[in-house]
């Protein structure tokens, strides 16, 4: 059994979400061995609304459409609710009402004339969880809105990628998925569970590289990661 001990601080290229590290000596691995990953170690430094990436929600109010591109930083749910209903009064038609149910992780949206949301780029993330409209179209409520501005961090790496394993978008690069069960400013922790390994490849490198991606693909803002990679 071999354990590498595995941070991004240690990294001879790339980035802090997406590095290369040097082994102290080679490492081969054959088809009849397996793998886990133990103790990783994410900082979440991910905000609400991130600039550029998840920012934007889309209403069409009768025959006009309106994307609202929302400030980048952390938010509350009361400041999330505030700043969106700023930007609605200030650009569609209507009176607009948005209210944040903590104890729910609900978002409510209301207007007094019909309207559609269409998503945009912070709005396709809400949509991606239940929600309902009323009859008449006037408001709509969206049963997960979390304050994280990331819900499943994805540790991949090409060189043990595997076809029987499939991740977001069909890759097939996952060796670690960990729901984000903290709050903003503190450090996820994630292993596999105790019984679970994967496959190791038939592989012999001097060198490891690795990503740390949201559920879209995207490589996340990042100051650090670590982990331990056991091989048995």
């Amino acid at each position: 059994m071999r354990q590498l001990f595995i941070d991004s601080r240690d990294k001879v290229s790339g980035s802090s979400a997406d590095f290369t590290v040097a082994l102290p000596s080679t490492l081969n691995t054959s088809s009849t061995q397996r793998m886990r990953i133990d103790a990783w170690r994410v900082p979440m430094t991910i905000p609400t609304v991130r600039p550029g990436v998840a920012d934007q929600v889309i209403i069409t109010v009768g025959v006009g459409n309106y994307t609202l591109t929302l400030p980048g930083g952390q938010y509350d749910g009361a400041t999330l609710a505030a700043t969106l209903q700023s930007l609605l009064a200030n650009a569609a038609p209507g009176t607009w009402t948005v209210t944040y149910d903590a104890s729910n992780v609900a978002l409510t949206i209301a207007n007094t004339n019909p309207f559609t949301f269409n998503g945009g780029s912070l709005g396709k993330l809400w949509m991606s969880y239940p929600y309902t409209t009323s009859a008449d179209s006037k408001t709509w409520r969206f049963s997960y809105v979390s304050m994280l501005g990331v819900d499943v961090v994805y540790l991949a790496c090409g060189q043990f990628a595997n076809l029987d394993c499939v991740g977001p978008k069909g890759v097939s690069d996952i060796i670690l998925a960990a729901p984000v069960t903290c709050g903003f400013g503190t450090v996820l922790e994630a292993s596999m569970p105790y019984d679970c390994w994967f496959d190791a490849p038939e592989l012999s490198t001097n060198q490891l590289s690795f990503q740390v991606r949201d559920r879209d693909g995207r490589i996340l803002p990042l100051p650090n990661t670590s982990f331990t990679m056991t091989i048995d």
